[in-house]
């Protein structure tokens, strides 16, 4: 017979299971678990619990934090857990509820912090609710208000911070609630600017802040009388960069990306559809490098990527009910041209192609094992200027493409360290 409950699975690189946890409730997990710095891992089941796992999978401790399957976590520098489920609660690393503050309604929106760690911003009220009261705020750790805006009909994702503390969410036009915007407002709470969707957003669709500072983020907007769903990327002052329109067949939800977008380090972006037919992959661009179909399987959660550039894509079918079944799949970028059984034998860093450039060239450079790999531009006062590359990559030939076309005409070095390999070479920008 089947064992009753619902599971947290852990699994190895190599896709082999290294542990499961049976919490003995049998409705699926809608949070996500968080690993904290020293391995615990933090889950919460359908129940109102919350557990705390040690790194082999064993049970450290759990308390309940809600009356409902409706509540998200997130986790402090320090290491105390913040949690909303209707109220804001603040859980230590050991398990004791901290605080509990009562004074927000319908907090149900998950929580991000500012970049000192300092102040947490949050979204209250009912999804596309017009009537009912709803605010996004900035508070202080103990959730005493520093400003808040009335943003109508909020959604349920994380906002999204950048360096200089800016932060980005979505929310309705506080007079005309079927006005919609992405919202970036300063750490001070004063309106940096405001960009019109058109024609909505997700209840779990977040913006996402790339390497270089950009903000993408999913949309649905209106192309030639045609809604359409999109993926839009921003610059830090509001200008559209690019739009990605989805093209789809059929019913259009089905096509709908209702999750944070994840970036790497070279901008490009990966998502993928609500209804379980394709996960997509863009370069930092906007262009289409690859998609794969998901037969079906519903993708739901924003993917993960791994410290060796591993990226985890988690799926499902039918995950509210007994014997649901759920699928993750692990992609990893190859080497763009390795010849089969023959690996480079040496470290080598290729002068780019074309020297001079304007505005991009070619970087060539062969790796003879797995290596923890990074590229960066520096100009002649050997001050930083662009990452290039910072990931671990396996043994094999690589090809990168760097554009200068936001420089100025000049010499610049570039280096590559990979592992105890260090290696400069110049190149020329000419415009």
């Amino acid at each position: 017979t089947q064992s009753p409950g619902n599971f947290l699975y852990a699994y190895n690189s190599d896709g082999t299971e290294f542990w499961r946890y049976n919490n003995e409730y049998w409705w699926a997990n809608e949070n996500a678990p968080i690993a904290a710095k020293d391995s615990t891992i933090y889950f919460g089941s359908d129940t109102g619990m919350l557990y705390a796992l040690d790194y082999w999978g064993n049970l450290k401790w759990k308390t309940e934090v809600a009356d409902t399957h409706r509540f998200q976590m997130a986790i402090h520098k320090g290491g105390d857990l913040y949690i909303s489920a209707g109220n804001l609660k603040v859980v230590s690393p050991d398990g004791e509820i901290k605080l509990i503050n009562n004074n927000f309604t319908e907090l149900f929106g998950r929580i991000s912090f500012s970049p000192d760690g300092e102040q947490i911003y949050f979204s209250t009220g009912k999804l596309f609710r017009p009537d009912e009261p709803s605010d996004f705020y900035c508070t202080d750790l103990e959730g005493n208000v520093l400003w808040k805006v009335n943003s109508l009909s909020p959604n349920y994702e994380h906002p999204a911070i950048d360096n200089e503390g800016n932060v980005y969410f979505f929310g309705t036009d506080s007079v005309q609630a079927n006005v919609q915007y992405l919202l970036s407002y300063s750490s001070n709470g004063q309106l940096n600017w405001k960009y019109n969707v058109i024609s909505g957003f997700g209840q779990y669709s977040a913006a996402s802040i790339t390497k270089s500072g950009d903000i993408v983020f999913p949309a649905i907007k209106k192309e030639n009388g045609v809604n359409f769903h999109e993926i839009i990327s921003l610059n830090k002052v509001g200008e559209e960069n690019w739009i990605y329109i989805i093209e789809h067949e059929g019913y259009m939800g089905d096509y709908r990306p209702d999750h944070g977008l994840v970036s790497d380090d070279e901008g490009n972006i990966y998502f993928g559809s609500t209804g379980g037919v394709y996960f997509w992959a863009l370069n930092n661009q906007g262009e289409l490098m690859w998609k794969i179909p998901l037969d079906g399987n519903e993708f739901d959660n924003s993917p993960a990527i791994g410290s060796d550039g591993t990226l985890y894509i988690g799926t499902h079918q039918s995950s509210s009910f007994q014997d649901h079944k759920k699928s993750l799949i692990a992609i990893r970028d190859e080497p763009s041209s390795v010849e089969e059984n023959e690996l480079p034998k040496e470290f080598r860093l290729e002068q780019n192609y074309p020297n001079p450039f304007n505005p991009s060239t070619k970087i060539k450079y062969q790796l003879p094992q797995a290596s923890y790999v990074t590229i960066k531009i520096y100009d002649m006062l050997g001050r930083e200027i662009k990452v290039l590359t910072q990931k671990h990559l396996q043994a094999g030939n690589y090809e990168l493409t760097f554009d200068g076309s936001d420089l100025a005409s000049g010499t610049y070095i570039y280096r590559i360290t990979a592992g105890d390999f260090t290696d400069s070479k110049k190149l020329l920008l000419l415009k």
